[in-house]
């Protein structure tokens, strides 16, 4: 059994947006040693990851991103036991990965397969990607599902 952990926060002054590469960089290397799989996104000021894998490798990572100085904030939009990653195969997936991999309507094909909270934590990153493509000025809001 595997737990899946979404949230939401705000990047704090210290972090710098060019160091956004070292940061996708240095969690997929700890992903990937621990097992765990996901997306974490960024625009405007804001990060929105989805994160999941078995219980010791995110109690580990859950630490590390609730104690992590870039960010504060944080609001958890779901954590739950699941049977299944939803994004087995990216150790930290980010936005050009999600556009590129089209992925589907939760509910459809292969995010059927998935529990009711995943897919609506995959409809907030959809949501959170489609207020960044727009350019949106106003802050981005999670919606409850």
């Amino acid at each position: 059994m595997n737990l899946s952990w979404c949230y939401v926060s705000t990047a704090t002054p210290a972090f710098d947006l060019q160091r956004l590469d070292e940061l996708y960089q240095s969690s997929r290397e700890f992903n990937l040693t621990h097992g765990i799989s996901g997306v974490l996104l960024y625009s405007g000021g804001r990060f929105c990851q989805l994160i999941e894998g078995p219980a010791a490798g995110m109690a580990e990572v859950m630490a590390r991103v609730r104690g992590c100085p870039l960010h504060v904030h944080l609001l958890t939009l779901y954590e739950e036991d699941v049977p299944q990653a939803a994004f087995p195969s990216w150790s930290l997936g980010t936005a050009s990965d999600w556009r590129g991999q089209r992925m589907e309507v939760p509910g459809d094909g292969q995010l059927a397969r998935l529990t009711p909270a995943q897919q609506s934590a995959c409809r907030v990153l959809r949501n959170f990607i489609a207020w960044e493509d727009a350019g949106s000025p106003q802050d981005f809001v999670p919606t409850r599902y």
